[in-house]
């Protein structure tokens, strides 16, 4: 387990990425394993999703590549999700898996509170909070007509700031 990758090769690299990655897949020939955790941008993608931090050779040589993105947050149970970007097998799109994180809670804790959140289970949370944003974006689209914005992008702009949504999400809703 690599944590994080970026203190074992530098992924902004080309060359050190491409040797590092050999390396990698010699363990891998000989059987091991190999998980590495790496970073993202600070700005998320167009689509408002994260984006993988450094060059695509790290995600295009390894057999596959999650992004792991936080999808809740509810007295003090939180829910992540992992999304597939990439596999070379039979690996689930999409996995969810929730820990308790409340002030006090140890490390053990914390692991020992992990559980697995099921498909249907998600998709209803992922529904409710996506209403919940586009209410958010709706309540600022009223405050901002009504202050005299201007012009279909000037508003798409101020709501895409204020709500921290992409413009295409504003302009949609």
């Amino acid at each position: 387990v690599l944590d994080t990758l970026k203190k074992f090769a530098d992924q902004t690299n080309k060359r050190e990425s491409s040797d590092f990655n050999k390396l990698m897949r010699q363990l891998i020939v000989a059987g091991g394993t190999v998980v590495a955790l790496g970073h993202t941008n600070k700005n998320p993608g167009t689509n408002g999703k994260s984006v993988h931090a450094g060059t695509s050779d790290i995600v295009d040589d390894f057999d596959c590549a999650h992004m792991l993105g936080k999808i809740g947050e509810e007295a003090g149970l939180v829910t992540v999700q992992f999304e597939r970007m990439k596999s070379r097998g039979s690996v689930a799109d999409k996995v969810a898996y929730q820990y308790v994180n409340t002030r006090g809670c140890t490390y053990e804790d914390l692991l020992l509170s992990v559980t697995e959140v099921q498909p249907d289970v998600l998709d209803q949370r992922q529904v409710k909070a996506a209403m919940l944003q586009d209410d958010e974006i709706i309540r600022i689209a009223k405050t901002e007509i009504s202050g005299g914005a201007l012009g279909k992008m000037t508003l798409a702009a101020n709501i895409s700031q204020q709500a921290g949504c992409p413009r295409a999400k504003a302009i949609s809703i």
